[in-house]
């Protein structure tokens, strides 16, 4: 029998996402994205990215200000971290999924998190989709429009 090691092929170069990366054409619908995050840079970021590739992005540096938001405009999908200060990601998707205004609204968690628990808790809490940092941007602007076309039954 063998050694017990695989061989196995060094993986192809993977071209780094950045916000001067081209846009994939995913629709000509125009989204309206509220993302909400403690982190600046994941908020500039994402705004830049998501404008050319999904729609018009607000952003939201906290779980209050991002229900304030939500309660005062009308969103098509919402991007929400976990770990924030004050209300964090987890009691913001309670309290989302708890306001008849905002209880159909569909969410994708954005999250440094990636164990199971964390996982299981936003399904549970009604998150509808689940994203992990570092963001690949062009793969979550095609999950952003699948997740809305689902939740609309298009």
């Amino acid at each position: 029998m063998g050694s017990g090691h695989f061989a196995s092929r060094p993986a192809p170069p993977v071209a780094p996402v950045t916000a001067s990366t081209p846009a994939p054409a995913i629709s000509a619908e125009r989204l309206r994205i509220l993302i909400t995050d403690d982190d600046p840079i994941q908020r500039a970021f994402g705004s830049a990215f998501l404008e050319k590739t999904a729609g018009v992005v607000e952003t939201a540096e906290s779980g209050e200000e991002g229900l304030k938001k939500l309660e005062a405009g009308a969103y098509d999908i919402a991007l929400l971290d976990i770990d924030m200060p004050g209300m964090g990601g987890f009691e913001t998707l309670r309290a989302i999924r708890a306001n008849p205004k905002t209880r159909r609204l569909p969410v994708i968690i954005v999250t440094s998190r990636e164990d199971v628990a964390s996982i299981d808790k936003a399904y549970g809490l009604g998150a509808s989709s689940f994203a992990i940092k570092p963001v690949n941007w062009t793969l979550l602007s095609y999950q952003l429009r699948y997740v809305v076309r689902e939740a609309s039954g298009r």
